[in-house]
């Protein structure tokens, strides 16, 4: 795999290591924190591609995330945007009864909506208008909750979150239009609501914390729902300004925002498809700050090593991130359908050189569809579960699976040539190419199919992808984030796009819901990760990592475990003066 590195990347690292250097030295100066955080200023980030949906009750995917995470509330939220604990939102307490099935929330007397949304386009003058919201900043209420739950869990709604919230008693008979509502959301006060479970579901506060449990006004989602869906109002520190897609996105500090106003005043989620234009706009400070691409990892990892005394070093950030990078095998789609054939897949593809000379050694290679912080065992290799790289048992797989080789040109002209199915994106492209020149080693042709962001989830959603690429990030800190939403059968085509089902997978997983018990659950995952990885579903190439530059004058950035569309950036404040070149 050696070839990937040719002499002209070489010489474009040299290009970019020089680059580096100039601009670190115009940021020399001014990275010294100031002692309090100051409001004002307009930060500039970066998405890679159009969020399909600002809906949370349709919400799937980290670009919506990372807008709607800004305007909307939930009743609970990770504690500080920096660990893993649950902490208060818009429910200021709650108590959970001895069986672990009601919950009861009291919700804070002084969270309101936004009093005002601004047209979704500019306007000609260029300036926002502002209009006057349908529930015209009042408070949020216990009836709110229970609109928004039974929101997501309406079946004309067709949302793809509902088993998040199917554990809540009535929500079944309510999706089968069998009640008019659900039983186990129940108003007791204007103030209070409380939400009783069928049985104990162990990660149930966390998955509040998603999305789907956001908290949304029924006056403005009923008034115009597809202008909702892009023109949003919630409760957040950010009110919804403009969006035009392709472009950007703006919020507006929402100033009367309960849990104190936010310090910057505004935000601007550009839509940049390209990791070297996006890192560009960075280095010339348009950008606040900025993932960093793989080509100019080395460099900066480089840098940093040789002069640890660097200003710069306190401007990177890296920390190991709950996701995990794979390729899905289609059970429903020929020939993936059979078993050894997937074997093959996930024998032919060399994950170890992808992770050294594509990823630049900044990723940890995967092992399991769990990330080493959810999993607390080893997975051990056999014929049945290939970890690693061997093209001979690939090519013996394949010969088993009745798609010999051609004795002459050594192609396997009996499978018909696979689409590897990517979203547009350098990386994803570059990985693509590596796949395809592995599978092409043990005689098996493919093509690359790479559509936009939106396209892709569309295809996959209708199963008609074989093989393909995809990322999975946990939602909250629990292999159920992971596990039960990938690999049970009630998810097929909602987050399961393998089209997997497994009755005893199905059984262990709901098990381990419903048990509070760490070791039980354990034991559960561990026998869940076994049998799928035997079952050859996904060829996990690598564990994210999250690595940032920012800006001097940015501050109050705080990564997490389940990366950069988490952060929340109320806490987020900007530096005067600091860090301009």
């Amino acid at each position: 795999m050696k070839h990937f590195i040719s002499a002209g990347a070489l010489l474009l690292l040299v290009g970019v290591a020089g680059y580096l250097v100039a601009s670190w030295s115009e940021w020399s100066g001014g990275n010294e924190r100031r002692a309090e955080p100051v409001q004002g200023g307009v930060y500039q980030v970066a998405l890679d591609s159009d969020p399909p949906t600002l809906d949370p009750a349709m919400i799937t995917d980290t670009k919506s995330m990372a807008c709607a995470l800004q305007i909307f509330d939930g009743l609970v939220r990770f504690h500080s945007n920096s660990d893993d604990s649950i902490a208060p939102a818009l429910a200021e307490s709650w108590s959970i009864s001895e069986d672990q099935k009601r919950y009861t929330f009291n919700l804070r007397t002084d969270a309101r909506f936004h009093a005002i949304r601004f047209d979704a386009s500019p306007q000609p003058d260029g300036k926002a208008l502002r209009v006057e919201t349908e529930n015209k900043g009042r408070l949020v209420e216990a009836r709110d909750v229970k609109y928004s739950f039974e929101r997501v869990l309406d079946p004309g709604m067709h949302s793809p979150r509902t088993t998040v919230l199917e554990t809540i008693l009535g929500a079944r008979e309510f999706m089968e239009g069998r009640a008019r509502s659900v039983d186990g959301i129940r108003i007791l006060t204007p103030q209070r609501v409380e939400i009783e479970l069928v049985e104990p579901y162990a990660p149930f506060l966390a998955t509040l914390t998603m999305p789907c449990g956001f908290i949304v006004p029924r006056e403005d989602v009923e008034a115009d729902p597809e202008r909702f869906a892009r023109a949003p109002v919630g409760s957040g520190a950010f009110v919804f300004q403009s969006y035009e897609p392709g472009k950007l996105i703006r919020l507006r500090a929402n100033r009367s925002y309960f849990d104190k106003r936010p310090y910057l005043d505004q935000i601007e989620f550009y839509i940049i498809p390209d990791e070297e234009v996006r890192f560009s706009k960075f280095l010339a400070g348009e950008l606040h700050h900025s993932l960093v691409p793989d080509p100019h990892y080395p460099v900066i990892k480089e840098s940093i090593r040789k002069d640890p005394e660097s200003k710069w070093k306190s401007l990177f950030t890296e920390i190991p991130e709950l996701g995990v990078y794979y390729f899905g095998l289609n059970l429903r789609v020929e020939p993936f359908d059979n078993l050894l054939v997937r074997r093959a897949f996930c024998a032919a593809i060399d994950k170890t050189a992808i992770c050294r000379f594509l990823k630049s050694e900044r990723v940890d290679e995967a092992s399991s569809p769990l990330p080493t912080g959810l999993r607390r065992w080893i997975v051990t290799p056999s014929d049945e579960i290939i970890l690693s790289y061997k093209a001979s048992r690939a090519r013996e797989l394949l010969d088993q699976a009745g798609y010999p080789a051609d004795p002459h040109s050594g192609v396997r002209t009996s499978l018909a040539t696979i689409p590897i199915h990517i979203p547009v994106s350098g990386e994803h492209l570059r990985i693509a190419q590596a796949v395809q020149a592995n599978l092409a080693d043990i005689g098996v042709r493919s093509h690359i199919v790479a559509n936009p962001w939106k396209d892709h989830l569309k295809i996959l959603k209708a199963g008609k992808a074989g093989f393909f690429r995809l990322g999975w990030i946990a939602d909250y800190k629990d292999a159920d984030s992971f596990l039960y939403y990938n690999f049970h059968s009630r998810n097929i085509n909602q987050s399961n796009y393998t089209g997997y089902a497994n009755p005893e997978i199905d059984r262990l997983l709901e098990e381990a819901r419903r048990n509070t018990d760490p070791e039980f659950r354990r034991d559960r995952y561990k026998k869940i990760d076994e049998i799928i990885l035997r079952d050859a579903v996904w060829v996990c190439l690598f564990y994210f990592k999250t690595a940032i530059v920012r800006r001097p004058e940015v501050h109050g950035i705080n990564l997490t475990e389940l990366g950069e569309h988490m952060i929340r950036f109320h806490e987020v404040w900007l530096e005067p003066g600091a860090g301009s070149s």
